[in-house]
């Protein structure tokens, strides 16, 4: 974008899920990056890639055994928890509440890089949406994909409903979008099978 529109400068907010709709929502940004907001009858959402949770493990550990880890499974083990706050925290508490169980949480940590290196030294294990194991180092982690229930984690493009977007934010969603369909093939569309 910058290549293309150097005259244009931008202001990046890396913020949780409701910080990004209430930036949109206040009008301090033309448009969020997130999951989709529940609630928000003010807010339009437009799905661009789609994600999966995985549990991440230290190597060596038994769930590794599984292609597909149950949720349920995850309650027998140790848990190091991302902040509660964040959108992915909460989808976790949800989907426990749903089966009826809970998770052994050692402790919380908020952020991903911090969450992977404790699950790396044997503390315990954890979930993320796989497309943020691109933020935390492999080293001494796997993963699985978690089912039953699969749950797809849908990321897009936030807006406040009948607000056009300028040209340049125009320009730039229309980058992020292209980047998305670019890349849906080989990493952001892939699904879990049921």
């Amino acid at each position: 974008f910058r290549r293309r529109y150097p005259q244009i400068k931008l202001s990046l907010h890396d913020v949780l899920a409701d910080e990004v709709a209430a930036l949109v929502r206040e009008e301090r940004a033309d448009f969020g990056l997130s999951v989709e907001p529940q609630g928000a009858d003010d807010l339009d959402f437009q799905p661009i890639v789609s994600d999966h949770n995985v549990v991440i493990c230290p190597l060596g550990h038994p769930l590794l055994a599984l292609d597909r880890v149950p949720w349920r499974a995850l309650m027998d083990h140790p848990f190091i928890g991302i902040h509660r706050q964040s959108s992915s925290r909460q989808e976790i508490d949800r989907v426990m509440a749903d089966i009826g169980g809970s998770l052994d949480l050692q402790c919380e940590a908020g952020q991903l890089a911090t969450v992977g290196r404790m699950v790396a030294a044997g503390l315990g294990i954890s979930v993320l949406p796989s497309l943020s194991l691109r933020l935390i180092s492999p080293v001494g982690l796997d993963h699985r994909v978690l089912v039953s229930p699969c749950l797809p984690r849908r990321l897009g493009i936030l807006y406040r409903r009948r607000a056009p977007l300028s040209a340049a934010a125009s320009a730039l969603r229309d980058m992020l979008q292209e980047a998305a369909r670019s890349e849906a093939p080989s990493t952001l569309k892939a699904e879990p099978e049921p």
